[in-house]
This record gives C-alpha cells, sequence and structure tokens, in this order.
C-alpha cells in the first residue's frame, strides 16, 4: 500500500539543483539543515511549488526542519485563505475518518463548506481529485497528518486530545 521513495543520489539532487537554481538559493539562505531536507523528494516538491507560485527562496531561512517547512507551506497555502480553508479542510479530515479512508466524497466536502473553499484547497496543491473525480484526498499522507494535527488534535485541551486518541478516530490516525 506503499511505495518507498528513497532521497535523491548526489547526482539527482545536482541535477534538481542545476534545473532549479531557485531551490540552490533557498539552501543557500538557510543552509545544511534544508539541504538535508530538500534531499527529499516530499519535500524538494514543496519547496518547488512555494518557489513557483513566487515564494523568493530568501523566506526559507531559518526553515531547517519538516515541520516548519509544512508550517510554511500551510501559512502560505491555507491560512492565507481564512477559516473557510480550515473548515474545508476539517470536513474533508472528519469525512475520511467516518468512512476509514484516505479520501473524502467531494459533494459531500463542497456541500459541508464552500464550493470555492474546496477548489482553492485543490488550487493550492493541498487537496486533490481521487477516484475519477468524485473524491478529494490530501496530495500526499504527510499533509494529511500535518492537517489532522492542526485541525483536529488540541493540545491545549488534553481531554479531547485523549478521547481522539483513543476513539474512533484513532484507528484512521494510526499507521496501517
Amino acid at each position: 500500500r506503499h511505495v518507498s521513495i528513497p532521497p535523491w543520489t548526489d547526482g539527482e539532487f545536482a541535477e534538481i539543483l542545476k534545473r532549479s537554481p531557485d531551490i540552490g538559493t533557498a539552501i543557500e539562505t538557510a543552509g545544511a539543515p534544508l539541504a538535508a531536507l530538500a534531499r527529499v523528494p516530499f519535500n524538494t516538491r514543496l519547496l518547488a511549488d512555494l518557489l513557483s507560485r513566487g515564494t523568493p527562496p530568501q523566506a526559507f531561512a531559518g526553515i531547517g526542519t519538516q515541520a516548519s517547512l509544512l508550517g510554511y507551506f500551510w501559512q502560505q497555502r491555507v491560512e492565507a485563505h481564512g477559516s473557510g480553508a480550515d473548515l474545508c479542510l476539517r470536513r474533508t479530515i472528519d469525512l475520511m475518518i467516518a468512512a476509514g479512508a484516505l479520501s473524502a466524497p467531494a459533494l459531500a466536502v463542497a456541500s459541508a463548506s464552500s464550493a470555492s473553499d474546496l477548489d482553492t484547497m485543490q488550487h493550492e496543491g493541498v487537496l486533490v481529485r481521487a477516484n475519477g473525480g468524485r473524491d478529494v484526498a490530501f496530495r500526499h499522507h504527510i499533509l494529511f497528518d500535518f492537517a489532522a494535527s492542526r485541525l483536529l488534535l488540541d493540545p491545549a485541551d488534553p481531554q479531547a486530545l485523549a478521547a481522539t486518541l483513543v476513539g474512533p478516530a484513532a484507528l484512521a490516525l494510526a499507521p496501517a
């Protein structure tokens, strides 16, 4: 059910830097921690997506962990669109958990939130269409994990957090 994708080889990474000088500039700005992150294809994709939509390479200064990279991606792609984006993603997560699946019916997501919020989350590369366009899914399982941590798990409410982690949602949050 999962495919293991290894980090880029030195040759592959050199080719990426040759084809995308902005990634190289971002790495020069942020230093060795971002360079190590960028060797993982998922992280390279996040960097490339952000850079291709106008994020200046210098904006990555201080980003040295996957959590900080995901946080910056979230800020740019979700928070920038306000609470409607949060509600759309939370509804998507809730439907996925209820179905025990990594996708949710697109019409159910759109009817429970604003269809334009769903369109925006797809345009921003957070959600993608699946199952012939009938469903939506997070572009990558790591984005699902990050979204769930932001929108479902509330560390400020220990009782609710414990209930979530031992309730029905726990099965959907556990690795397969």
